[in-house]
C-alpha cells in the first residue's frame, strides 16, 4: 500500500510535466519529450476558489516553480489527475488538500507516499498569505527526524490486584474477562475479613501478607508468603477438610477454605484428605508473573516519581479506582515506547570525576534501568 504521510515531509526531486490550460484548470500532462516523471512534487487544490491565486503567485520563484495548481483534487476530474501524476513516481508528492486525505490516498497509485498540509486554512487572503503558504511548502522539503529508538511491551492482560478482600474481589469480578476475555485476575487478600461469596467463583484468590511488587508493564513479579495454609485459589470448596478436622478450625467463607491458626491441633488430616493440594502447612514465600497490578493499599508498593506504565496505586479511592480500571483495560496487546534516556559520559558527575553526585536518574527510572558502575 502507499504511505500517507503529514508534516513533516521529505525532499525530492521529480522531472518536468506539461500543464494544459482548459476551462475547468490546470490539467496535469506528461511532456511530450519522452519524460516519464513529473516534476513538480507540490499539487495545490485551489479548493474550487477558496484558495487564491494570488497567494500561489506571490511564492519565491524557486519554490512556485515546485507547485502545480489545480481546481479542485475531490472530483472524479481531480481523482483522475492525481492517480495518472502519482503512477509515474515513487518519490513524495505533497498535496494541498487535507480534509480530503482519505480519498485522495484510495486515488493515488500504490506505493507513492503522498504528504498533506491545510493549504485552505492557511493559503487564504490573497498576496498576505503568500508567507504562510511558502513556509507549508517550504516544509515540504525538509527530511523526516531520524527515527526513535523504542522499547517493545507485551501485555496479556494477567492482572493482580492487592489490597483488602472484599475490595479487591469486588473491583476483580468487574474486570475479569475485560478486553475481550483477555484480562485474568488474581485477588491477593490482605486482611483476615471473610471474602463474600462468588458462585461460579471466576477469580483465583491468594490470602498474603508481606505482597511486594517489582517490574513494568508486561513483566512485574508480585512477591508473597502465604497467609494461610489454605490456597484458596486451589480449593474447590468440597468441604473434604471441614470434615476430617477434629478441632473444627477450619472455617469456610464465600471463596474457600480457611485454618483457624490458633485452634488447631496440627494432627494435618485436613492435608491428607485434600485431594486438590490446596493445603500447605509451610506457607513458603511464592511469586508470579504478571502484566499489570491495581494496588489497593494505603501506601503503594512501588513508591517512587514515575511508578512503572502498568502499575496503578490508587488506595481504596472509587473514583481512582475506576479511572485505574478504565486505564487497565487499554494495556492489554502490544506496545512501543520511544527510548528518552540519552546517557552522556561527559557531563555526568559520575563517570566524568569519578566522584558521587546526585541519584536522580537511578532513583526516577521505574524499570531500574540505570544502576552506578563503581
Amino acid at each position: 500500500m502507499h504511505q500517507a504521510h503529514f508534516l513533516p515531509w521529505k525532499p525530492w526531486a521529480l522531472r518536468p510535466v506539461a500543464i494544459h490550460k482548459n476551462d475547468g484548470g490546470d490539467v496535469l500532462d506528461f511532456a511530450e519529450s519522452g519524460s516519464t516523471q513529473p516534476s513538480k512534487g507540490t499539487i495545490l487544490c485551489r479548493c474550487q476558489g477558496r484558495v487564491s491565486d494570488a497567494a500561489a503567485d506571490g511564492l519565491p520563484p524557486e519554490l512556485a516553480a515546485d507547485v502545480t495548481r489545480v481546481d479542485s483534487l475531490c472530483g472524479s476530474t481531480g481523482l483522475a489527475q492525481l492517480a495518472r501524476f502519482s503512477a509515474n513516481t515513487d518519490a513524495p508528492l505533497s498535496i494541498g488538500c487535507h480534509r480530503e486525505a482519505p480519498r485522495l490516498e484510495a486515488a493515488a497509485a500504490e506505493g507513492t507516499p503522498l504528504r498533506f498540509f491545510p493549504a485552505r486554512e492557511y493559503a487564504t487572503g490573497g498576496t498576505a498569505a503568500s508567507p504562510r503558504l511558502a513556509a507549508l511548502i517550504a516544509m515540504a522539503r525538509l527530511p523526516d527526524p531520524p527515527p526513535v529508538e523504542s522499547v517493545a511491551y507485551s501485555s496479556h492482560g494477567r492482572l493482580a490486584i492487592l489490597g483488602a478482600g472484599p475490595l479487591a474481589l469486588a473491583w476483580a469480578e468487574r474486570l475479569h474477562g475485560r478486553a475481550d476475555g483477555q484480562i485474568a485476575v488474581t485477588v491477593f487478600a490482605e486482611d483476615e475479613d471473610p471474602l463474600p461469596a462468588s458462585s461460579p467463583r471466576r477469580v483465583a484468590v491468594q490470602r498474603a501478607r508481606q505482597v511486594a511488587v517489582d517490574g513494568w508493564l508486561g513483566a512485574f513479579e508480585v512477591s508473597w508468603t502465604p497467609a494461610n495454609p489454605v490456597d484458596a485459589s486451589l480449593c474447590t470448596g468440597c468441604n473434604a477438610c471441614l470434615e476430617a478436622c477434629t478441632s473444627d478450625a477450619i472455617v469456610r467463607d464465600g471463596v474457600a477454605a480457611y485454618v483457624d491458626l490458633a485452634r488447631c491441633n496440627d494432627k494435618r488430616r485436613c492435608v491428607e484428605v485434600c485431594k486438590a493440594g490446596a493445603i500447605d502447612f509451610r506457607q513458603a514465600p511464592r511469586t508470579a508473573a504478571f502484566d499489570l497490578v491495581l494496588d489497593l493499599g494505603n501506601t503503594p508498593r512501588l513508591a517512587m516519581v514515575h511508578p512503572p506504565q502498568g502499575y496503578f496505586a490508587t488506595g481504596s479511592d472509587s473514583l481512582a479506582i475506576g479511572d485505574a480500571a478504565l486505564a487497565l483495560i487499554e494495556l492489554v496487546g502490544d506496545f512501543d515506547k520511544p527510548r528518552y534516556f540519552d546517557y552522556k559520559r561527559s557531563v555526568c558527575a559520575h563517570s566524568r570525576n569519578r566522584i558521587e553526585g546526585c541519584s536522580r536518574c537511578i532513583d526516577t527510572c521505574s524499570t531500574s534501568a540505570i544502576s552506578a558502575d563503581g
